[in-house]
């Protein structure tokens, strides 16, 4: 499990815990969409005949273990746009060529995943189907008769949070089936459950089984579970009792019970009184916010935000940047955009209290100077991601520091690119690129990092040429390739295809970066822009192994773009919870 700080435990560790499986999705496909599957299903046959052609003899085993990985992408990239015949016979031809056997896992999965178990079962076992975590396979091989086998297979799960996961989806299966088995399968699954995660793993299964009074009685349990486990006696930073409730409100809103979600807020809400008065205190309330945000209830988020930003006025001025930081963040999250600005407003100005008032030797203003640019920096990027582009680069040009300054504004021209919701980029990409002229001929700028960093800025703004020479500045040209990788990820983002391919170019062939940033390129191109002639461009890369990868970016583009787009973002998965 990821290790994460104190203030993010809930909101960055978002894939720190196992996700509990995939839920069958029914759908009507689009003519165009068989069209997409179809030239995906070609271009990936296409990868695997020239896969076959990839010299395994004479290869080193950093390239061999390459060419391997590369042919299980494309065996698994098969499987999922169901060419089974393809996919077997990739496996076939590579396991016979290089003498090692392929792994069949992805298309086991593939031909279960139809209904085709007794295939299925050919080449793997009860066990690995079983645990794969796709629901559709859990349903047929139940449905199959395999359910004492299903059941042994707990036996391979080493941990009980895996257990309580399978439980919880075979208690979700027989439900659907109209087994009465599954109160018993879901009581063995709360039986083992000890933490907040776990119970609402449950409870999740329960509700996409359609029995709303069991998972609200796993919700009651929970929360009971929560409470009854807090201490006596507190700790000043202790705010897991926060956080378990937190994780049941969300859930229950996410459920539809928002009823329930309120009360559970309530308590949490009560909880943070009895906190330490700080930072522990203002993290437990962001949180809060957010899920009040998640379950629409804007008014009441934005009046947690008021709550917090009142606790952080209560710190030292020349202490108040830090929390202050925090909680614009959680207002992205929450959505709470237009606050955004003015929070950072306030943290500018604890920087410029603390630097202030400290009392420091000659010695230590270089130091100072670094500090006080580093969160500079970091406010600028926080302001960036809110789409407060203009804010952004107000800061950027008050830091003091060329190299902080430089990285400041890398980090704007990829927001530009990024951030759907940024104001006015074109506004911004103009400013932009009258910074970087004045900045860019500065002597004191003669470290690669600073000369990537102006290369990065003149490529997102457009200005390509003078990023290529900016490159070519730096002394050392075994640093160029880096260089352009860097270039090239801007480009990417910029939907700038015809500038990347350029920039790809330029970049030495090898097993490791050229290939994986060819099939970033064209895989985004294929979602975004369509194929066009990205299959000829591919086939024009001058070794097999760069082809192979172009090829089969292109495919999983076209099959990314096929599925149906969902353009709510579930807030469970910040806690694992989500499929």
């Amino acid at each position: 499990m990821k290790k994460c700080g104190a203030l993010l435990l809930m909101i960055v560790c978002a894939n720190g815990f196992a996700v509990d499986g995939q839920t069958a999705q029914t759908s009507v496909r689009s003519p165009q969409q068989d069209a997409d599957t179809a030239e995906a299903k070609d271009l990936l046959r296409q990868a695997s005949t020239l896969a076959s052609q990839i010299n395994l003899a004479g290869s080193n085993s950093g390239s061999d273990m390459r060419t391997t990985q590369l042919v299980r992408q494309i065996v698994h990239a098969q499987a999922m746009a169901g060419d089974i015949d393809g996919a077997l016979k990739t496996v076939s031809v590579f396991s016979e060529r290089s003498g090692k056997p392929l792994e069949q896992k992805a298309i086991a999965l593939a031909l279960a995943k139809t209904g085709r178990v007794s295939e299925a079962l050919g080449i793997s076992s009860v066990s690995d189907l079983a645990t794969s975590g796709i629901d559709p396979i859990m349903e047929a091989l139940l449905k199959g008769g395999y359910t004492p086998s299903v059941f042994a297979a707990l036996n391979d799960l080493p941990s009980n949070e895996g257990k309580i996961i399978f439980l919880a989806r075979i208690g979700r299966a027989q439900t659907k089936a109209g087994d009465a088995a599954a109160l018993q399968t879901f009581q063995q699954a709360l039986q083992l459950a000890t933490s907040t995660i776990d119970f609402a793993r449950i409870a999740k299964a329960q509700h996409e089984a359609g029995d709303q009074a069991a998972m609200a009685k796993t919700f009651q349990s929970a929360t009971e579970k929560i409470l009854s486990s807090k201490p006596k006696i507190r700790t000043p930073h202790d705010k897991s009792t926060v956080e378990g409730l937190v994780i049941i409100a969300t859930a229950q809103a996410y459920f539809g019970d928002k009823s329930a979600s309120e009360q559970t807020l309530e308590l949490a809400l009560e909880d943070t009184r009895s906190l330490y008065k700080g930072e522990t205190a203002i993290g437990a309330l962001d949180l809060i916010a957010q899920v009040q945000a998640n379950a629409g209830n804007s008014r009441g988020s934005a009046d947690t935000f008021r709550k917090s930003l009142e606790l952080a006025d209560t710190l030292p001025e020349d202490g108040r940047w830090y929390p202050l930081m925090r909680i614009a963040q959680d207002q992205i999250y929450a959505e709470h955009f237009t606050a955004v600005s003015e929070t950072l407003q306030q943290a500018i100005q604890s920087v410029k209290v603390s630097t202030k008032s400290l009392d420091v030797t000659k010695n230590d203003l270089e130091k100072l100077k670094k500090m006080r640019a580093g969160v500079l920096e970091a406010i600028a990027l926080i302001a960036a991601v809110a789409g407060q582009g203009e804010m952004a680069l107000d800061i950027a040009e008050s830091v003091d520091l060329v190299s902080t300054k430089l990285k400041t504004l890398s980090h704007i021209v990829n927001a530009v690119h990024k951030v759907k919701r940024m104001q006015s980029p074109s506004k911004i990409l103009l400013r932009l690129s009258r910074a970087i002229k004045r900045v860019a001929d500065d002597p004191g700028i003669q470290d690669t990092k600073g000369l990537i960093n102006v290369a990065v800025v003149q490529a997102g703004i457009g200005e390509l040429p003078l990023a290529v020479t900016t490159v070519e500045k730096i002394q050392e040209p075994k640093s160029w390739p880096g260089a352009y990788d860097f270039i090239l990820r801007i480009l990417i983002e910029a939907n700038n295809w015809a500038g990347a391919r350029q920039i790809a170019d330029r970049l030495p062939n090898d097993y490791y970066s050229k290939p994986d940033l060819l099939k970033k390129l064209v895989k985004h191109q294929a979602k975004a822009d369509g194929v066009k002639d990205m299959r000829d461009w591919c086939l024009r890369q001058n070794t097999a192994f760069l082809q192979v990868s172009c090829l089969l970016g292109i495919a999983e583009g076209i099959l990314e773009r096929s599925e149906i787009e969902v353009l709510v973002e579930n807030p469970l998965k910040r806690f694992g919870l989500a499929d």
